[in-house]
């Protein structure tokens, strides 16, 4: 079973692109991307979003099932 980061790095290199490069696209510092990868961080959703959409993939390609649930609109409450 491949970790989060693990999976993050997989996708970059694919795609040729560098930590700096995705950093810069998800708004997070090369540095926080490089412990992510190796899995001494966390991942937010907000950022695992983030990722993952620079990435050309889906969030659920990285982290399993990510459920989102949205507040039902005020007449349905």
């Amino acid at each position: 079973m491949y970790r989060i980061g693990e999976l993050i790095a997989h996708y970059r290199h694919t795609r040729g692109m560098s930590q700096a490069k995705l950093a810069e696209l998800v708004g997070c510092s090369q540095a926080q991307l490089h412990r992510i990868e190796k899995g001494d961080r966390g991942v937010s959703v907000e950022l695992l979003s983030s990722i993952a959409h620079q990435l050309g993939i889906g969030p659920a390609t990285l982290g399993g099932s990510i459920l989102v649930y949205e507040q039902p609109p005020e007449s349905e409450r």
